[in-house]
């Protein structure tokens, strides 16, 4: 039997401004993408959304849930310092686990990105997150939750293959060791388990380059 392998390159940040959705859209026109994913509280995202209506590209739109940039569209998340500050929720390290409040105000804001998602029309596809968020544990948790009440099939996994460093982001050295390899396949077993795991590999453009 002939085994064809298939390749999903998913541009994140739909919705994010108007340069990123004209860029976006132009990717998807020039075949050089798969899919995206849309933030759905950032000031593009009522334009992104009429881009893919126009397009038609609605079975191609994930969702990039996103906790770490921009206001809140609830009001529990703002309540923690966690998350927010200075009227905006701010990119910090979360820790791995959340506390009950932590979870709940999460989980509120996740699904309020969906809802606002579905009411202009767009069911996703896939979920992926912000800044990777959906790789903490305690958050990861709440997105298989998210997906399956939602029917929603898949979700990005984390990263498992290529060269596991922060080289784009952070300059700093490479640091895939033995516990980085055990929490990936951790995160990403229970994907399958949950049967939300679509592909066997994940990585990003820094990783092979």
């Amino acid at each position: 039997m002939e085994y064809k392998a298939k390749v999903i390159v998913n541009a994140d940040d739909f919705g994010q401004n108007e340069n990123t959705n004209h860029a976006i859209l132009e990717s998807f026109n020039l075949g050089l993408i798969s899919t995206t994913s849309l933030l759905c509280n950032r000031p593009g995202f009522d334009e992104a959304c009429e881009l893919v209506h126009q397009n038609n590209l609605s079975d191609n739109i994930g969702i990039h849930l996103n906790i770490t940039q921009g206001e809140s569209l609830t009001e529990p998340i703002k309540k923690l310092a966690k998350f927010y500050s200075n009227g905006q929720m701010f990119h910090s390290f979360k820790g791995h686990f959340l506390n009950t409040e932590e979870s709940r105000a999460v989980y509120l804001e996740y699904q309020a990105q969906l809802d606002r998602c579905k009411r202009n029309g767009i069911n996703p596809t896939h979920i992926d997150s912000h800044h990777g968020m959906h790789n903490y544990w305690g958050i990861g948790k709440i997105v298989v939750e998210l997906a399956l009440k939602n029917k929603i099939s898949a979700v990005r996994l984390r990263v498992n293959w290529g060269k596991i460093s922060n080289k784009g982001r952070s300059g700093s050295n490479k640091f895939y060791n033995l516990r980085g390899k055990i929490y990936s396949r951790l995160n990403n077993y229970r994907l399958h388990r949950s049967g939300l795991a679509k592909t066997e590999y994940f990585c990003e453009i820094f990783n092979v380059t």
